[in-house]
């Protein structure tokens, strides 16, 4: 299992919203505002094509880092040795707050709107892959070093804590809409113009993003089942033992193995899930409207 799905959807999603905020806006309002006022949108979509970048960047690391068996490639590895999301997010929430700044007129109302979104999304995205990143470093139900339950439980410890970030972040999604149009209407944008730029929103996320929630969900089922698989291990302790020539686990009782089996089943099903969501989110990425 990857954590690419993941990812590159909500660094697809806050790029996208911010392309679409800082680009058809800019070009509806344009002979109203001038070109100050396209330039103003267009450096913030620029700015959070940056993150776009690095997500994706970052989203790949930890899928090849993870899961998978053949090693990078050394001048990969070096680049991936050395990139920091946290500090990216960072950097890009304290660039946009001086394009708020700088902004004049609806722009800066504009700007200041979708710099505190990203500041919210900063936050969550930064958690998210502070969470996952314990998760790369091999694969959970790899007994092959265990020797205690302690090891298993601190296991189980880190999922949960990727599954709350991950419940996070799909919350900072599904209230999105809600929290854009209250963020334009606190700093006085018109309310014409929030019904305009939140029906565009609306329209282009309904039609271009449907598997963003499919995302989450198949994380989350990912996790669920990586709990119950890791919870038979730590309660049937020194009723299994893990097979280092066939790399799997191998019960006593033929119910829990059965049982065993079924979890592993679908941890892989709902990785397949997430797989899939990474492939749109590299179509979104190359046909975005």
């Amino acid at each position: 299992m990857g954590v690419i799905g993941p990812i590159v959807t909500a660094v697809c999603f806050i790029i996208w919203v911010g392309g679409l905020v800082a680009g058809t806006i800019a070009l509806r309002h344009s002979k109203k505002e001038g070109r100050s006022g396209v330039f103003g949108r267009a450096m913030i979509g620029m700015i959070m094509d940056l993150l776009i970048m690095s997500g994706i960047i970052c989203a790949i690391i930890l899928d090849s880092k993870g899961y998978k068996s053949e090693p990078l490639p050394p001048a990969l590895a070096r680049k991936m040795a050395a990139a920091d999301v946290n500090r990216h997010l960072a950097d890009l929430d304290a660039r946009a707050r001086r394009m708020a700044e700088k902004g004049k007129g609806q722009n800066a109302l504009v700007a200041g709107a979708v710099t505190n979104i990203l500041h919210r999304y900063n936050t969550a995205m930064g958690e998210f892959y502070s969470s996952a990143k314990p998760l790369t470093k091999g694969h959970l139900l790899d007994m092959a070093e265990v020797e205690e339950p302690d090891e298993i439980e601190r296991r189980q410890d880190l999922v949960r804590i990727h599954m709350a970030a991950t419940r996070e972040l799909m919350d900072f999604y599904q209230t999105f809409e809600k929290n854009y149009r209250e963020e334009l209407l606190r700093r006085g944008v018109p309310m014409s113009s929030v019904a305009e730029y939140v029906q565009i929103l609306r329209t282009n996320l309904n039609a271009k993003y449907p598997w963003l929630e499919e995302a989450w969900h198949a994380r989350l089922e990912w996790g669920t089942n990586e709990l119950a698989a890791l919870d038979l291990l730590k309660t049937n302790w020194e009723k299994w033992e893990y097979d280092a020539d066939l790399k799997k686990v191998l019960f006593e009782d033929k119910d829990q193995l059965t049982e065993y089996n079924h979890l592993v089943h679908e941890i892989d099903r709902a990785s397949r899930r997430m797989q899939a969501a990474a492939t749109n989110v590299e179509r979104a990425v190359i046909n975005p409207l």
